[in-house]
């Protein structure tokens, strides 16, 4: 198979995988906010967050090593490399999940009535971080499989099976007459069962390797990862300082209301996801053959792909916002609407300025991404400090963005500089024209949608509109089409 044709295949299985998953996530939380309501979500919301950041503490950033390296030491046929970093990446994390599961489930209590002020918090968070191995484990293998180039098997084991486990089990529970503790306790339990698949598969894959001995590196492989742990610990705390605050300044009803129209304004990031991840070990490689050429030209496909693809999702819900919380999520959700619309317009921002963080990392820019993620972090701090005492939840929406926008800004034009790449701005602007028309068009009929399935067809309306108006324009032709089923 070609480098083209495996990319396109792998981004296939990516964008498919993620879309079942994201599909699968996001029914997963609308049942639980429309079948418990939007205080129940925001605990449920806040126990996530808080095993969530433990789970990134344990990881310090070696999935992203993992991935580079062994990209490259495949690259370069050095198996005993490979099995260096996969060996002292799965002892590090072990002995950091020990020591976080004993202090989190120590001081679960004082998490909760401290810093959310909710003594319901502590039974959640204490069944939330058992599941925190599992975690980890499933991070490690998926980073393995996609650093083989294996996207069927990195989105099975990261999305697919977790995803579909906890959506299938939560239905069954909720129409049983269970509560949100039973409904937590199988989501770890699926999160184990996922961890073992993990391990049976990467296991296989490691066998294919003729390994005579085991050659380590721990400090090299330390010395990229922190940084890259730092960051991404920081861009975590990006995606949920917001949130933090909600919980600390308002009430855990605030929370729910907030994370549902995070959660729908984020759904356009499957495309960011499927796009960067199918992009970030054939860059590794590309690198390691000084193929700069290549990968710039490949940036900008990537950058065209995501504003079209994107730009759907992101007109639709700009422009009906209350609709679709109402409809999704309840009545009460409704007052998340200008939250959504500034969240979705961050997300499409990141799309088009493209993979930029993902180039960086194979770039061994490390510190440079830890560098702008605090600034950003900064940022995000003091504008929600700031603003949601004084503006409520769009103070926290509009914190968070303007920290996500400033370090995908900083992060692209790195890569603008060292890669000598330009993005396609008058395919851009072109998809936007297009996306605003048939939305502005649909607003006409809009106050005909009333129920769930009169809003699917909506969705699928919009979308057949907005297809049209792409292939009309030529702004993708038939040819493209073919051309991309084909490979």
């Amino acid at each position: 198979m070609s480098d083209l044709k495996r990319i396109l295949k792998n981004a296939s299985y990516l964008f498919i995988g993620a879309a079942i998953a994201d599909a699968s996530a996001f029914l997963f939380r609308v049942l639980i906010a429309n079948k418990l309501g939007p205080s129940v979500f925001g605990l449920f919301s806040l126990a996530l967050m808080t095993v969530s950041v433990g789970t990134s503490i344990t990881l310090l950033g070696l999935p992203d090593g993992i991935v580079t390296y062994v990209s490259r030491f495949r690259s370069n046929d050095q198996p005993d490399k490979i099995a260096g970093v996969v060996l002292v990446s799965v002892g590090i994390v072990v002995i950091t999940n020990i020591v976080l599961i004993a202090v989190i489930w120590t001081l679960a209590p004082l998490l909760a009535t401290t810093l959310f002020d909710t003594k319901a918090l502590t039974p959640l968070l204490r069944v939330f971080v058992l599941g925190m191995p599992a975690k980890s484990i499933i991070a490690l293998t998926g980073a393995i499989c996609l650093s083989y180039e294996q996207a069927a098997l990195q989105t099975t084991i990261r999305r697919l099976v977790p995803k579909i486990g906890q959506l299938t089990t939560a239905a069954i529970i909720i129409v049983a007459g269970g509560g949100i503790q039973l409904v937590v306790t199988w989501y770890v339990v699926v999160l184990w069962l996922t961890a073992i698949l993990g391990l049976s598969l990467t296991t296989l894959l490691l066998k294919g390797e003729s390994i005579k001995e085991i050659s380590t590196n721990t400090r090299e492989l330390l010395t990229f990862s922190s940084p890259l742990f730092l960051s991404g610990f920081i861009g975590f705390f990006l995606n949920w300082t917001d949130t933090i605050f909600v919980g600390f300044f308002l009430t855990s009803v605030d929370v729910g209301i907030y994370q549902s129209a995070y959660l729908l304004g984020t759904s356009i990031s499957l495309f960011i996801g499927a796009v960067a991840n199918t992009l970030y070990p054939n860059f590794g490689s590309l690198l390691a053959q000084n193929k700069h050429d290549v990968i710039s030209n490949r940036y900008r496909k990537a950058s065209r792909w995501l504003s079209i693809l994107a730009v759907a999702p992101t007109a639709y819900l700009i422009t009906f916002p209350e609709q679709s919380l109402t409809l999704l999520f309840g009545a009460e959700f409704r007052a998340g609407r200008w939250v959504l619309v500034t969240i979705v317009a961050t997300y499409f921002v990141s799309a088009v300025l493209g993979p930029a963080t993902n180039t960086l990392k194979t770039m061994g820019y490390s510190r440079y991404i830890l560098t702008t993620f605090l600034v950003a972090f900064l940022v995000n701090i003091a504008l929600n400090l700031l603003l949601i005492p004084r503006i409520g939840l769009l103070g926290a929406a509009v914190g968070s963005g303007t920290a996500s926008i400033i370090s995908d800004i900083f992060h692209f034009r790195r890569v603008k500089t060292e890669l000598n790449l330009s993005l396609p701005v008058q395919n851009i602007g072109r998809v936007i024209v297009i996306a605003g028309v048939v939305a502005l068009f649909l607003s006409l009929i809009s106050d005909n949608v009333t129920t769930l399935p009169i809003y699917g067809g909506f969705v699928v309306l919009f979308c057949l509109l907005y297809a049209g108006g792409l292939l009309i324009t030529n702004t993708i032709s038939w040819r493209d089409l073919r051309k991309l089923i084909v490979e």
